[in-house]
């Protein structure tokens, strides 16, 4: 139903795909409001990356077609800059914008709370043009003297210069798959797909992914293969120590290795690089010396095959704590979906349409409250037209399909949701998140979210701490009493399934089903496309030996239904 998250050594190999083109587009406004201060511009540019980002089909299928000119925004010169980098792989406008400004300064895009025109005023007016000279600005003093920079901005700026920092060699899944299946298409065009492995945190499926680990049997790489490593658009460098390694330098100091083996040692080798330490070094202790595949040298430890996602808890490694872990077949529905009533890309028939051609039996709409009203919040007036449409929309289809009316309510600084008892009583389901004010101590943060968990229309708590991997950190929250408040009230705690967010995290859900708490793993899609988002979910939720029993979105159209009329009553 879901499309499987890629672990495959062989995809189809493509110098440009739309997550690239749309992250190229994606620098392209920034330089542009940076460098030439023209918002309403870069702001094009923005819209662009997001709509190649949720297209479904390759955007190079339309350059060849010359169709590009149909998607929305796609003006003249945004179809010429898009065909560009399709054709020639890169935007010659964009390089003369890289080229004036410092690599520092491009950097300093990442911390948040710093716009371009306080980093275009640092490195023109003070020249200060580095993540060294900002940081040394800040912890001298200087900057705080500057104008529009107080003491509490200052220190947002040296927080966000430390996460950049702690950030730095990390991918999350998507941008990690991506170049893996660059570099195992060139692996396996000389040694043959079933002697490439992906190993690493990758392979094991970390929410964060700190460098890029391939096993190969086979001996040492041809220059030719070293010369197309070299190709792949993120790779800065390819370097053979003469011996078994190759090491590859990627963009943001991510590094990446591939490690080369003889056949007889294939097996052990997919073992330690794959990781974690303590899982390899107990299968091969009690495997014995006999070389064998990775499979076999864990069936002879006596633990069974244990998926390289469930090797990072020892809990797991016993074959029979493994039965019956969740999978993609087991999703029966998808909750927490925007449409363009809000901030989504796609209309409610086209999400809707898009869950129903997945075998889904059903989609949870849950657009945004007034709060959000840079996200188009729903006004009550709005919500009654959206849910008159959902009406109109599930007359049309089959019983086995259906549209759950439900909303993404803003959590208030007080705890409170963001509409009146009547709307909140109009909705199938409620997802409660917060948006904003996430600068909170612990207590403040726990206590907020618990008044919320207390609201009787609270069915969902949305991506718990608001965090965004490798670029905000969540507030910080007390969970052992949010879990028990949420068991006291029933209340299911959402696996917030976008790769940027992948939260709660895993490592909590253990003592979530101990306490009798569920969860459910949605997409928080905002385009159709986004749907698919849910595998991350799955691949996550079973590192910590989730069964289907303990989500909710595992729950048949009836079953989903009447828990949710049995919650309302």
């Amino acid at each position: 139903m879901v499309a499987p998250l890629v672990q495959s050594p062989v995809q189809p190999r493509s110098s440009m795909d739309n997550k690239r083109a749309a992250d190229t587009l994606r620098l392209l406004g920034d330089l542009i409001e940076l460098v030439e201060d023209a918002s309403f511009k870069a702001r094009a540019y923005h819209g662009a990356a997001r709509t190649l980002k949720s297209l479904e089909q390759p955007a190079s299928d339309l350059v060849e077609q010359d169709t590009l000119g149909t998607l929305p925004g796609f003006g003249k010169a945004m179809v010429e800059k898009v065909s560009e980098l399709f054709t020639t792989g890169q935007i010659k406008y964009l390089q003369d914008l890289v080229a004036t400004v410092p690599a520092g300064v491009i950097q300093m895009r990442k911390i948040s709370g710093l716009g371009a025109k306080k980093i275009r005023m640092l490195y023109r007016e003070h020249q200060i043009e580095s993540l060294e000279a900002l940081s040394q600005a800040a912890e001298d003093g200087s900057l705080e003297a500057l104008p529009g920079f107080g003491a509490k901005s200052v220190a947002r700026i040296a927080d966000g210069i430390s996460q950049i920092r702690s950030f730095e060699g990390k991918l999350r899944l998507p941008e990690a798959n991506l170049i893996s299946n660059s570099v195992c298409e060139i692996l396996a065009e000389s040694f043959g797909s079933e002697h490439v492995a992906v190993a690493g945190d990758l392979r094991r499926s970390m929410p964060i992914v700190e460098g890029l680990r391939w096993v190969v049997e086979g001996s040492t790489p041809s220059e030719a293969l070293m010369a197309s490593l070299g190709d792949i658009p993120e790779c800065e460098g390819v370097e053979f120590d003469g011996s078994d390694v190759l090491t590859i330098r990627f963009s943001d100091s991510v590094m990446g290795s591939v490690r080369f083996v003889a056949a007889e040692e294939f097996g052990r080798a997919q073992l330690s690089v794959t990781g974690p330490e303590t899982f390899a070094t107990r299968v091969i202790a009690d495997a014995g010396t006999q070389s064998g595949s990775e499979a076999e040298l864990m069936q002879r430890a006596g633990l069974g095959i244990v998926p390289p996602e469930c090797r990072d808890s020892e809990s797991l490694w016993a074959e029979e704590s493994r039965t019956n872990l969740i999978s993609d077949d087991h999703l029966k529905g998808v909750l927490h979906c925007h449409t363009n009533h809000s901030d989504g890309m796609a209309s409610l028939e086209e999400m809707a349409k898009a869950a129903k051609d997945r075998g889904l039996e059903y989609i949870g709409i849950c657009d945004h409250s007034p709060s959000a009203a840079y996200a188009g919040g729903l006004t009550p007036d709005r919500v009654a037209r959206q849910h008159e449409e959902i009406d109109t929309l599930n007359a049309a289809f089959d019983d086995g399909f259906r549209i759950l009316k439900g909303t993404e309510s803003d959590i208030r600084t007080d705890g409170s949701l963001d509409f009146s008892d009547d709307v909140l009583a109009s909705f199938d389901f409620v997802v409660a998140s917060i948006h904003s004010q996430l600068d909170m101590d612990e207590d403040a943060a726990t206590e907020r979210i618990c008044r919320a968990l207390e609201n009787p229309f609270t069915t969902i708590l949305g991506h718990a701490t608001a965090r965004l991997l490798l670029k905000r950190r969540g507030y910080p929250l007390d969970w052992p009493r949010v879990i028990e408040t949420a068991a006291t009230h029933g209340v299911v705690i959402e696996l917030n399934a976008n790769p940027r967010r992948l939260e709660i995290d895993w490592t909590l859900l253990p003592a979530l089903f101990a306490a009798g708490v569920m969860t459910s793993i949605n997409p928080d899609a905002h385009s159709t496309a986004g749907i698919d988002d849910m595998k991350y979910g799955v691949c996550v939720a079973r590192k910590a030996g989730t069964t289907p029993d303990r989500v909710l979105n595992c729950m048949e159209l009836s079953e989903i239904v009447q828990y949710f009329d049995s919650r309302k009553n």
